[in-house]
């Protein structure tokens, strides 16, 4: 009841959407740290007031649709399902939300860091939420992930990292900054 909506395809574009902006800041993050280059800050503060509208916007389209099909009163019952939606939204939801809304966080890069790996990991849960708890229960089977499924997610992300490197090594990704007279 907490997953299963007629909305979930509006649900899953606004979450993809909300994790896009997320997603960015952290690349950034990461790629300046990879390839030694300094962050443009004023770009990702820009990305992080955005990201509050959105995540309020899906925060607000999530509770709505809660509330309205009545299934509020799972997400307490204590029991698997509704720790884990209460996890996915204070997570990837509330915190980021309430912690990007405060100046200071927004306008710190190691907050805004922050904020936008809470934002993808409250993702990944909400995915797993609704492909694997949700169903749990209903048919009364159990999954955990095997380990070629982790050693094919993981070949996928090096497969990944590896062509970006290959990208900006070759192309000129990063415009070369010049170089200060000795």
């Amino acid at each position: 009841a907490l997953w299963y909506t007629p909305l979930l395809p509006v649900m899953f574009f606004a979450s993809a959407v909300m994790v896009g902006l997320a997603m960015v800041i952290f690349e950034s993050f990461v790629s300046s740290k990879v390839f030694k280059r300094s962050l443009e800050k004023g770009i990702l503060i820009g990305l992080a007031k955005a990201e509050v509208f959105v995540i309020l916007a899906y925060f607000l389209l999530r509770i709505i649709d809660v509330i309205v099909r009545g299934a509020l009163p799972a997400a307490f019952a204590g029991n698997m399902e509704g720790n884990m939606f209460l996890a996915e939204m204070i997570v990837g939801v509330v915190l980021p939300l309430i912690l990007l809304a405060i100046p200071s966080v927004r306008g710190s890069i190691g907050g805004v860091f922050f904020c936008s790996l809470m934002v993808i990991i409250g993702l990944i849960l909400n995915r797993m939420n609704v492909s694997v708890i949700g169903m749990l229960r209903e048919s009364k089977a159990s999954y955990f992930p095997s380990l070629m499924e982790f050693a094919i997610t993981a070949a996928v992300i090096a497969g990944g990292l590896l062509a970006f490197k290959i990208a900006v090594k070759y192309f000129d990704i990063f415009h070369s900054e010049e170089k200060k007279p000795a």
